[in-house]
């Protein structure tokens, strides 16, 4: 399963912190981000590569203004938009198996 969410800005502390993605990282779930925006992305970057702990990396963080930037004279940079989405759910595809079969 994949839960993905559209940010202009950072989460606020108490909306996702560490011990909430870490707990999801034991459920056969990819957590996606999509930063919309300026930002500060600062917290969802860390959270993509730094945090600890996790049984799989399950948060990722796709920041569609860079991606928009560097596609700027792509025909099509939706799609484009939509395959860099789609490039981190696989991540997870191991993990949610195991965990499928272990029930």
């Amino acid at each position: 399963f994949a839960l993905i969410f559209y940010r202009r800005r950072h989460f606020l502390p108490g909306v996702v912190d560490a011990k909430a993605v870490i707990a999801a990282s034991h459920l056969p779930l990819s957590i996606i981000v999509v930063g919309l925006g300026d930002g500060p992305f600062e917290i969802l970057e860390e959270f993509d590569d730094h945090l600890p702990s996790r049984v799989h990396d399950n948060l990722q963080f796709v920041n569609a203004t860079e991606l928009e930037a560097k596609f700027a004279t792509v025909e099509r940079p939706d799609l484009l938009l939509a395959l860099h989405l789609l490039m981190e759910v696989p991540r997870a595809v191991p993990h949610d198996q195991e965990a499928r079969h272990a029930r």
